[in-house]
């Protein structure tokens, strides 16, 4: 039904780029394009356009973006830190940049390094609910849940796009610290505001 409507439509524009590419090796918008296209669909053939991409136009911050994205799907984490630090040489004290970076080394067990870059940024971006709220999970990932606690109260209210997200990671800093009735009111909470294909 829709997924495969959905594997459709994702074919039929991967096709279309790829004749774009064709026509156009060195149109490193093109080349972005389809590699952002082949990271949603999984596909790892995404490194190597956007490798492409980028050898093309050093100066796209999104190229490195795209490819950090693309070793951090494939597990290499390594190289998608090095990818994130090209964006951030380019574009440097970028708050949402620097949340993308901190995840990656999260993602690779980093722990120490992601909480230092998401304390800069949030030195640098004081009312972002993205990076506040993430430096909170993080928090909670690592059993800090006095420091997630109120960190995620204010992501909640700083971005109200992901407050079921920050509800989530509240009601687990409140569990860790066995105050249980408070995490089923925020439970409640977040099954209030989810939308109806979450409940």
């Amino acid at each position: 039904g829709r997924l495969s409507m959905m594997q459709d439509r994702v074919g039929a524009a991967r096709a279309s780029l790829e004749r774009s590419v064709d026509l156009q090796a060195n149109d490193a918008g093109a080349l972005r394009m389809l590699g952002g296209l082949l990271i949603r669909a999984g596909d790892p053939t995404a490194t190597k356009l956007l490798l492409q991409a980028i050898s093309s136009d050093r100066s796209n911050t999104q190229s490195f973006v795209l490819l950090a994205q693309a070793y951090r799907q494939a597990g290499q984490i390594d190289s998608a830190v090095s990818a994130m630090e090209s964006a951030l040489e380019r574009q440097p004290e970028q708050a949402d940049l620097m949340v993308l970076l901190a995840l990656v080394h999260r993602d690779g067990g980093q722990m120490a390094q992601c909480v230092a870059i998401l304390e800069e940024a949030a030195r640098l971006a004081p009312d972002d609910g993205q990076v506040i709220g993430n430096l909170g999970a993080v928090h909670v990932e690592m059993g800090n849940a006095s420091a997630a606690e109120d960190l995620l109260r204010r992501a909640v209210q700083l971005d109200p796009g992901n407050q079921v997200n920050w509800l989530s990671s509240l009601t687990e800093a409140l569990e860790l610290q066995d105050r249980i009735e408070e995490a089923h009111d925020v439970v409640n909470q977040a099954l209030q505001r989810a939308p109806d294909d979450l409940r």
